[in-house]
């Protein structure tokens, strides 16, 4: 009788120790990716002329533009990555939400013109010699301590305004530009999962 209480009870904690051994060797997949915004980054304005570096991991902005802290940096429609400290860029054709894994080939210094956004020009209908982000196109950032990041640009307007209305469409009441709102996730694990 007591052989077979005893089987059973070394079975359940052997699986149990296995169990732990596995949780503790880091072997439960990727890192969670959580959304971030950021908003109203200026990208060479009066008062913050020539280029914007910006830290992803940390979500702020970077002064000194020869450090690896910065990730990504804006001025005017231009994007760049921190090539110099061996980070990329790369546009992909695809909503920021299908995204479940990155490319790790085919990064770029910076994007290309007019890969993120439509220019609308004197267009008849809808706001003129506007730039607009292209819904569907997600930009993927290899960091410069080899992470990745997927990035969403939303607005190329102060404040994020509504860009179908009389407002937007009136060069006065416009609001300022270049000041970029995005959102992104950015893998702090190293894979290349965005789950």
């Amino acid at each position: 009788m007591r052989s077979q209480l005893t089987k059973p009870l070394i079975l359940t904690l052997a699986l149990t120790f296995s169990f732990f051994a596995c949780k503790d060797s880091g072997n439960d997949g990727p890192a969670v990716v959580e959304v971030q915004t950021a908003t109203d980054i200026p990208g060479n304005t009066e008062n913050n002329p020539g280029y914007t570096f910006y830290d992803l991991e940390e979500g702020v902005i970077v002064a000194d533009s020869s450090s690896s802290q910065w990730d990504i940096a804006f001025s005017n429609t231009t994007i760049l990555a921190n090539s110099g400290n061996g980070g990329g860029i790369l546009t992909l054709n695809a909503a920021f939400e299908t995204i479940s894994e990155t490319p790790t080939e085919g990064f770029a210094n910076e994007t290309e013109a007019g890969s993120w956004y439509n220019y609308t020009g004197e267009a008849p209908s809808g706001p003129q010699h506007a730039i607009l982000a292209i819904d569907g196109v997600t930009l993927i950032v290899k960091t410069p301590d080899a992470k990745y990041a997927k990035v969403k640009i939303l607005s190329y307007y102060k404040g994020d305004p509504d860009t179908s209305t009389d407002e937007f469409a009136n060069f006065m009441t416009r609001p300022a530009s270049p000041y970029f709102t995005f959102e992104y996730g950015l893998q702090t694990d190293g894979s290349v999962y965005f789950e």
